[in-house]
């Protein structure tokens, strides 16, 4: 993905279990969360060089210099664009009730304002779930006009780094990197240490090695 990506001698706990959940294959999140509950550092290594390797330990606060600390894409996502769906509470909380009932992860979602008492509504699912999102959705199909859109060429960019909390312009700058390069971005939602971009699958690589650029990871 990048071939000049640089390691890291440290990560904190939350970083790596942001960075897990996201598609980083190196650690299990269930591992972290055991060594985090029990403030067990954990050494990461090559069994088939002779490097030093990365140390996944608590927060401090030499932690914070890097606004952000690791970059992840992940191509095992749909997104779902569901228009005319009602403005009703209910009605939007019976959808994600029912995708839960299936244990379907649901991760980003956004709405449009309501017009003539409609929204259009999308979210992000794991792609192994696509036939039980849309037996959800036929359902809802039944008994609204609905329009639906699955998109499957999706991928997610995400920046994971503890130093957003204390410093700003590390969402400006990738706004400006998509609009410098015309890379569309269809969603986008943010935590306290993470930032997320949903963006066509063909721009993955060129969105990583611009990101990873700009903030010398």
């Amino acid at each position: 993905m990048h071939e000049k990506a640089k390691k890291l001698d440290y990560i904190g706990y939350e970083e790596m279990l942001e960075m897990s959940s996201l598609g980083a294959g190196v650690m299990h999140s269930r591992a972290i969360e055991l060594a985090q509950k029990y403030k067990i550092p954990i050494y990461v290594g090559s069994s088939q060089k002779n490097i030093g390797g990365t140390i996944i330990k608590e927060h401090d606060i030499s932690m914070e210099e890097r606004a952000v600390t690791g970059l992840s894409v992940s191509d095992e996502d749909i997104m779902v664009t569901i228009g005319s769906f009602p403005y009703d509470p209910k009605v939007i909380s019976k959808l994600f009730l029912d995708l839960a009932s299936k244990e379907v992860n649901v991760d980003m979602i956004s709405q449009t304002a309501p017009q003539n008492n409609n929204i259009s509504i999308s979210f992000t699912a794991p792609l192994i779930d696509k036939k039980h999102v849309l037996a959800v959705v036929d359902e809802f199909k039944k008994d609204y006009k609905l329009e639906i859109d699955v998109d499957q060429n999706i991928s997610k960019v995400s920046v994971v780094g503890i130093g957003m909390r204390s410093q700003s312009g590390v969402a400006a700058n990738i706004f400006r990197i998509f609009a410098e390069n015309d890379i569309q971005y269809k969603q986008v939602t943010t935590s306290e240490i993470r930032i997320t971009f949903t963006i066509d699958s063909n721009d993955k690589n060129k969105a990583a090695k611009l990101i990873a650029n700009c903030f010398d990871l």
